[in-house]
């Protein structure tokens, strides 16, 4: 079975809706752009990441996310999309850096244009989807009570 791997890695930015010193709670938006790679396809392609997600505190998070990684190679169109819902563990390491890991699981997207002359699975338009599980670690920068970087 051919298995693919989409690995986004996005620097963006988090938007929190509302921010206090005392109460962490808050819904908060999150995007962000970076670089992808594919098994068997010869390079990578710019990827986009757009989240969502509710902090119940300081350390526990739910976020719904969708990373998309649109590519043309051997002279076709693909795309490759990821809709996820995952929890998000934040261990605090100062005021204004933390780090994160993400668990969960969702859809995988995958469409191809097809063109004469590319491997032959791809001689013809298609798609294909399957679950996904999602593991994801990462740091958080806030550079203030609104605004913040993630990697």
């Amino acid at each position: 079975m051919r298995k693919l791997y989409l690995m986004v890695l996005c620097v963006g930015g988090t938007f929190a809706a509302e921010a206090s010193e005392y109460d962490y709670s808050t819904a908060y938006f999150a995007f962000g752009a970076g670089f992808g790679t594919i098994t068997d396809l010869p390079t990578g392609a710019p990827a986009a990441d757009v989240a969502v997600g509710y902090s119940f505190n300081r350390y526990l998070a739910l976020e719904g996310d969708y990373s998309t990684m649109p590519s043309s190679q051997w002279g076709w169109l693909s795309n490759y999309s990821l809709y996820t819902a995952a929890v998000k563990g934040i261990l605090p390491v100062s005021d204004h850096w933390s780090l994160y890991g993400k668990l969960g699981s969702g859809l995988g997207y995958s469409s191809w244009s097809g063109t004469l002359g590319s491997p032959t699975i791809y001689n013809s338009e298609g798609s294909a989807s399957a679950w996904v599980a999602q593991a994801s670690a990462g740091v958080n920068v806030a550079l203030s009570d609104h605004f913040s970087l993630y990697l």
